[in-house]
């Protein structure tokens, strides 16, 4: 659960050993922990990010820790009431957790911002230190994962709040897809962003072969979640658009899953839940992050036949694990389930 702040802390550890490689995959849990940024509105993000960046609340180690003393930035100067705990305190660790998100909350547009500037650290420092660094844009579950949470435009008229109600529950009961789809029009034609009736009408143009309507629907969905556990489009482009920047070798995620699923659309046939990809998912994802290090000349395999020898070693390793290794994962995905629903029973001390 450690957002980009967090593994640019890691990461800037890391470089004190000398590491080989780096290797960075990171966007999905921007949004875990509450983060404040005071006066965001009033400022201009670029020019004045550096400034609102100082009264941020959450970063105890970003003074000590993330920029060690003789490497510190003088321009980063954090305030003194800047905190953030050891670990991670992820607002759906605790029972109504799923409460604090809202829609519409100003606090996503700093969060994505954010997300920049510690990417851009990590690139930085890695540049700096002349260690290879290798980034890889998020992929999420567009097909298969409703969004976590979704609410109507408060800021409607009551009539029309009462209009959109009405519709969207006949589009949720509907049996049929063509009253589905009407209702659901209607409800849209009202909240153009509520994402709950943008993933119904993307569902509804996939049972159509509307395939692209569909994705652009999903996608819309995902980005509009108010419990956004999967990285939204802004934060997931930041990393392309980086690696670009800087020249940095990456691995399109996104793109690797999408082609390789039905219609274009990511789903559970590689992703087990919401983020993480199956076991096949997981390989495919090593396999590809090994041509690219070989592509950028990284490494050297001493076998010509390595991509072979991959496949014998996968069979061997998972020829040694148990029925109970598998019954455990299917424990622990369970439980992480329930943590995205928002049913974890942790009491959150004041």
């Amino acid at each position: 659960s450690y957002a980009s702040y967090r593994v640019l802390a890691i990461l800037n550890e890391v470089l004190e050993y000398d590491p080989d490689l780096i290797v960075v995959y990171t966007g999905h849990n921007e949004f875990l922990e509450r983060r404040s940024y005071q006066n965001w509105r009033t400022r201009t993000p670029r020019r004045d990010f550096v400034a609102w960046l100082t009264q941020l609340r959450t970063v105890q180690f970003v003074r000590t820790f993330v920029f060690p003393a003789a490497a510190r930035p003088q321009v980063l100067s954090m305030d003194t009431r800047t905190k953030l705990a050891d670990e991670v305190d992820a607002l759906l660790d605790y029972s109504g957790g799923l409460a604090e998100y809202y829609r519409d909350d100003p606090w996503r547009e700093p969060v994505v911002e954010h997300f920049r500037w510690n990417l851009e650290q990590m690139i930085v420092q890695c540049q700096a230190r002349r260690i290879p660094l290798v980034l890889v844009r998020p992929v999420s579950n567009l097909l298969d994962c409703p969004p976590f949470k979704y609410e109507i435009d408060t800021s409607l008229s009551v009539a029309a709040q009462n209009e959109f109600s009405d519709a969207w529950e006949t589009a949720k009961t509907a049996d049929d897809p063509l009253v589905a789809s009407q209702f659901v029009d209607r409800a849209l034609a009202i909240d153009p962003n509520h994402a709950g009736a943008l993933f119904l009408k993307g569902r509804l143009m996939a049972e159509q072969a509307e395939w692209q309507t569909a994705k652009n629907l999903l996608i819309h969905a995902r980005d509009e979640d108010v419990c956004p556990l999967r990285a939204i489009s802004p934060i997931a482009d930041s990393v392309a658009e980086l690696a670009k920047r800087y020249n940095i070798p990456w691995v399109d995620a996104d793109r690797l899953f999408s082609e390789r699923s039905e219609h274009d659309m990511v789903g559970a046939s590689w992703l087990v839940d919401h983020v993480h990809p199956t076991i096949e998912g997981h390989q495919l994802l090593g396999e590809v992050l090994a041509e690219e290090l070989v592509r950028a000349r990284f490494i050297n395999p001493s076998r010509s036949d390595w991509r072979l020898q991959r496949a014998e070693l996968y069979r061997q390793h998972l020829s040694t694990l148990g029925e109970e290794y598998f019954q455990r994962g299917k424990q622990r995905l369970q439980g992480l389930l329930l943590w995205t629903q928002g049913r974890a029973k942790k009491v959150k001390q004041n």
